[in-house]
């Protein structure tokens, strides 16, 4: 599989405060595409390490798109280099809670192929006309080993390094996830996840998913953890001559419990990748 696809897709998949701080993509892999991105979509939110060399492009995300748990769900941002612009906002439906997050993200290559990267988070959340504030982080690492199979690792720490608050209305507790990806055959990712957060009651998790790239980068995604199970693909927006005009994404989340409704995803990309 080209390098170049494989560098975005496996360590993925952090819940901010418990809340929805995902990608479309990653949803498609069950979370566990923190170790392998594709390109520099969606690095912002799983991954900073592979900010690294982004060509310039525009991202949207829309999460459920239903409104059966947020209203006005957003994630949108803009790469250019290793630099990386974004914001985040959405309503909650049970509370009313209205969350605006505006993100920063910069990526370093250390020594190749080591990569690692940061993305700044400023918080505001508005509850019942009192406004909260504080800022946190996450800081990403990426490592591709070239076997006889190439393996690719990932890193993120989020909320380590952040503002020190007595604010109990946001919960941002330290979490730590670990992701491996291998291809055990041409065009075929396996990425498996270890996820933990230092918080009562908390154990280790785990998320696997299987990605194939297919013809003129078609990807299809299949991934499984404690909470349901996912399908996703990712497909190039391309007209006749022109190609490389961006991305479109589209993923399903069935849930364990088959008293919850089965969730939809989508999100665009323009410009390159």
């Amino acid at each position: 599989m080209n390098g170049r696809y494989l560098i975005t897709f496996l360590l993925a998949g952090a819940f901010l405060f418990a809340l929805p701080m995902k990608s479309v993509g990653s949803i498609g892999m069950a979370d566990s595409n923190i170790s392998f991105l594709f390109g520099s979509q969606e690095a912002l939110v799983v991954n900073p390490a592979f900010l690294v060399g982004g060509q310039v492009g525009y991202t949207r995300q829309l999460l459920d798109t239903q409104r059966k748990d947020y209203d006005g769900y957003s994630l949108e941002y803009v790469t250019g280099g290793s630099f990386a612009q974004g914001r985040v906002a959405w309503n909650e439906k049970s509370s009313g809670d209205q969350y605006r997050i505006m993100l920063t993200g910069f990526g370093l290559s250390v020594k190749d192929p080591i990569k690692v990267g940061v993305t700044l988070e400023n918080i505001e959340l508005t509850r019942t006309a009192n406004v909260f504030r504080t800022w946190s982080t996450k800081v990403g690492m990426s490592y591709t080993a070239h076997l006889p199979q190439s393996v690719h690792i990932g890193i993120t720490l989020e909320h380590f390094f952040k503002e020190n608050t007595d604010q109990v209305v946001m919960d941002l507790s330290p979490e730590i996830q670990v992701g491996i990806g291998i291809s055990p055959m041409k065009n075929v990712l396996w990425t498996h996840v270890l996820d933990y957060q230092r918080k009562e009651g908390q154990s280790i998790q785990y998320r696997t998913a299987v990605a194939l790239l297919l013809d003129r980068e078609l990807m299809l995604t299949a991934g499984a953890s404690r909470e349901g199970y996912a399908l996703g693909v990712d497909l190039p927006i391309s007209f006749g001559k022109w190609s490389n005009l961006g991305r479109i994404g589209y993923s399903i989340f069935i849930p364990m419990d088959i008293h919850e409704d089965i969730r939809y995803y989508f999100s665009y990309t323009l410009g390159g990748l």
